[in-house]
């Protein structure tokens, strides 16, 4: 997860409300189809070690802690593709899928 700013620029077009910016690191699904294709990508497999919007509400935030090895997952899934995540942002995500409920 690198940002949920509307305004952040990400392929000279806003980002919009209620979407992140994700950089896709790991393919699960070779066929899904990226949420706005561009010329160069258009399926997950293209968008691999590159930034792409993503809709909030399709994104499963997962949380590995080191310590007791728990995790702690978001409540909607439907994510097909393993992401990087920062957590100075995870505060911020779960915020707005709760004020989007």
């Amino acid at each position: 997860m690198c940002s949920t700013n509307p305004d952040q620029m990400i392929d000279n077009i806003p980002l919009g409300k209620n979407a992140a910016i994700v950089k896709i690191v790991n393919v699960l699904k070779e066929a899904a189809y990226v949420w706005r294709p561009t010329l160069d990508i258009f399926v997950i497999p293209d968008a691999v070690d590159h930034e792409i919007p993503w809709p909030i509400k399709s994104l499963e935030i997962i949380i590995h802690t080191a310590e007791n090895s728990t995790m702690i997952r978001s409540p909607r899934v439907s994510f097909d593709v393993a992401m990087t995540c920062n957590l100075n942002l995870v505060f911020e995500i779960l915020m707005s899928l709760f004020l989007m409920r």
